[in-house]
């Protein structure tokens, strides 16, 4: 039997099962990613995680010398050139996972949550359209 795209239902599951495979080897790349950044002055460092969380920060003895202004403003550099960093990594980790062909470039500016969930739903429907279209050939062959 032939599916859209002329596959073969091996090919199909084969293509569903390696895709599967890179979704699992990305989300585990995306978890353990972090990235910092500096703000102008390099008194104030800051790290960030998946989707963005502060995870740690690092304020020189220094920087208490500063207004609550400047001080605010240094936080929010730092976190900018974190945030930067993190969307550059998150490119690369993506380029490494599936090369040119990256299917998640249509889903830019969604949360990581909500992409996995997308295609969690996607690969359950692709799989039980195959599972469907295997009982349907057992009851069509009499099985």
């Amino acid at each position: 039997m032939v599916f859209g795209g002329g596959q073969s239902m091996e090919e199909a599951l084969r293509s569903g099962e390696v895709m599967q495979r890179r979704l699992e080897q990305l989300q585990e790349g995306l978890a353990a990613i972090t990235a910092e950044g500096r703000d102008s002055s390099g008194l104030i460092q800051v790290t960030v995680g998946a989707g963005g969380v502060l995870t740690d920060v690092y304020v020189n003895p220094r920087a208490m010398r500063l207004g609550s202004e400047d001080l605010a403003d240094g936080f929010k550099q730092a976190h900018a050139a974190a945030s930067l960093a993190l969307a550059e990594r998150i490119a690369e980790v993506r380029r490494e996972t599936f090369g040119g062909e990256d299917p998640l470039a249509d889903l830019e500016g969604k949360q990581a949550g909500e992409i996995f969930a997308d295609l969690r739903r996607s690969a359950d429907r692709g799989i039980d359209d195959a599972l469907a279209q295997v009982e349907k050939l057992h009851r069509d062959l009499g099985r």
